[in-house]
Formats: structure tokens, C-alpha cells, sequence
């Protein structure tokens, strides 16, 4: 289940630290490629759906995405909220940057299409 990527200007890291059972987002989504860009994370969350591993927490903070990047996200949030109705308990902690109000109303818009735990938090703003 490991997933360890570095983010570059235009995609975000990915991170999974299987002691605290949390994959970690953060940065930009902006690919000139979304369906290469997210196949990464498609991927582990086939292989979370397959193993004996029953929860986990998925943190991002995202500085930017674009539309086709918030399209991805949102099949792969429904992909997760279909997990957590069956075996397997996932959380969402959503972070945002204080004073970013387009990030805190596309989090409070997953927060209705949802029925697993979404949690906004407000972070200080990143350099």
C-alpha cells in the first residue's frame, strides 16, 4: 500500500505513512495529463479496497487544482464513500489555507455529496 511521490510544480505529493494509516496530498494539481496524473492514486485505492487494512485517513492540502483535477477527485471521493459503506472506514480531513474561500466552499460542497466523515480544517497559510 505504500505510495510515495514528490510533487512538482504541477502535481501534488502522495504519501502514505502506514504507522498512522494516513495518505497525504499536497500541493497543485494543474497536469497537462489529469488521467496520468491521478493513476497513481487510483491505484492505491484499488489496492486499499483489497486489503486487510480496514481504515484510513486521507489528508490533502491543495494549493490550486483545476476543474478537470477537481472532476478526478470527486470519482475518487465517491469511490471512498462506496468503501466506507461497506468494510472499510475512510476519513477525509480536507485542509485549507486561512482566507481561502474557494478551497473552504468546494470542501463544504464534497461535505454534502459525501456520507463518509469529511472534516474542513483551516490551516495558516503555507509559504
Amino acid at each position: 500500500m505504500e505510495i510515495s511521490i514528490e510533487g512538482s510544480f504541477s502535481t501534488p505529493s502522495m504519501n502514505y505513512n502506514s504507522s498512522k494509516k494516513e495518505l497525504r496530498i499536497e500541493g497543485r494539481i494543474i497536469p497537462e495529463d489529469p488521467d496520468l496524473c491521478f493513476k497513481p492514486l487510483q491505484n492505491w485505492v484499488d489496492v486499499f479496497e483489497n486489503s486487510s487494512q480496514a481504515e484510513v485517513v486521507i489528508t490533502l492540502l491543495l494549493f490550486y487544482y483545476n476543474t478537470s483535477s477537481k472532476k478526478r477527485l470527486v470519482e475518487i471521493f465517491k469511490r471512498l464513500d462506496e468503501l466506507n459503506s461497506g468494510s472499510k472506514s475512510v476519513t477525509i480531513n480536507w485542509e485549507c489555507e486561512e482566507d481561502d474561500e474557494d478551497c473552504l466552499d468546494d470542501g463544504k460542497d464534497f461535505q454534502r455529496i459525501l456520507d463518509l466523515p469529511f472534516n474542513i480544517i483551516e490551516v495558516e497559510e503555507q509559504d
